[in-house]
């Protein structure tokens, strides 16, 4: 009797295809690659709606799942919402600017003699220390 690595040697073309099947290793790439693309794109939608509802670029949350599957998911958990991020800046930004403000309307005070020198040095001192 024949085994099966046997009868893969000897069997020709179609002939191959059939003991294939019969000994079990039918194994189809084209369907391994088109399981691969879908769960692919499953992992991609889901960092899309991940990387969306913590307002990240969409696009760069489908790739991160698509290629990266669960381990693209966690890159994008652990990434910062840009909400918080911008919010940050915008903080330091505001006080920046609100403080460069306060400069000047001290400065034009002290040119125009509203307040003496050293109101002047004690209240540009108090200003620079809250930054």
């Amino acid at each position: 009797m024949q085994t099966c690595a046997d009868k893969l040697v000897a069997g020709p073309g179609a002939a191959r295809v059939a003991i294939e099947h019969e000994c079990g290793s039918n194994v189809n790439p084209a369907g391994l690659i088109l399981l691969l693309a879908i769960f692919s794109t499953l992992w991609g939608f889901v960092g899309k709606a991940m990387a969306v509802a913590k307002n990240l670029d969409e696009r760069s949350g489908f790739w991160l799942g698509f290629i990266l599957w669960f381990v693209g998911l966690i890159i994008i958990a652990v990434t910062p919402s840009r909400q918080s991020v911008r919010g940050a800046v915008d903080g330091a930004g505001e006080s920046a600017t609100t403080a460069q403000d306060r400069l000047r309307r001290l400065v034009s005070m002290h040119v125009d003699g509203l307040i003496s020198d050293d109101e002047f040095q004690s209240r540009r001192t108090a200003i620079l220390d809250e930054l």
